[in-house]
């Protein structure tokens, strides 16, 4: 005689959990992201700051030979 497993009832049919909130993010803290634009933003203008250096001294130089 075979004898079944009875199918599950109302209360063991598992419930859907809620998804995870994430936790709310300092607006205060940097995040990686903000770290690397700060660098991109850092370089840019230390890469125009030259730039302009070297222009001013190539247009010195040039109205000196002028």
């Amino acid at each position: 005689m075979i004898i079944e497993e009875p199918g599950p009832t109302m209360q063991q049919t598992d419930v859907a959990t809620p998804p995870a909130q994430p936790r709310p993010r300092d607006p205060q803290s940097f995040t990686r992201g903000d770290a690397l634009a700060w660098k991109v933003v850092a370089f840019t203008a230390g890469g125009l700051t030259l730039a302009g250096i070297a222009g001013g001294i190539v247009a010195l130089l040039a109205l000196l030979n002028a």
